[in-house]
């Protein structure tokens, strides 16, 4: 899924808190895995890097609020 975070290859892994990612950037950080992953990606802690114009078959969004 995308998500409104611009993609930092340097953010911390099993940060407990939230860190704020970086103002802007090449890439929005996609989380999980699709139908064709392993069960590694598969979880919704898996993060990387997308070009935001890019087309791709295997990624969704979710709609939701974020909070300050």
């Amino acid at each position: 899924e995308w998500t409104d975070d611009w993609y930092d290859a340097n953010c911390p892994v099993g940060s407990v808190n939230n860190p704020n990612g970086p103002e802007s950037g090449n890439l929005r950080v996609m989380r999980g895995g699709a139908w064709n992953d392993n069960e590694e990606n598969l979880r919704s802690a898996k993060r990387l890097g997308g070009v935001p114009t890019g087309k791709y078959n295997i990624l969704g969004f979710r709609v939701s609020l974020k909070t300050k």
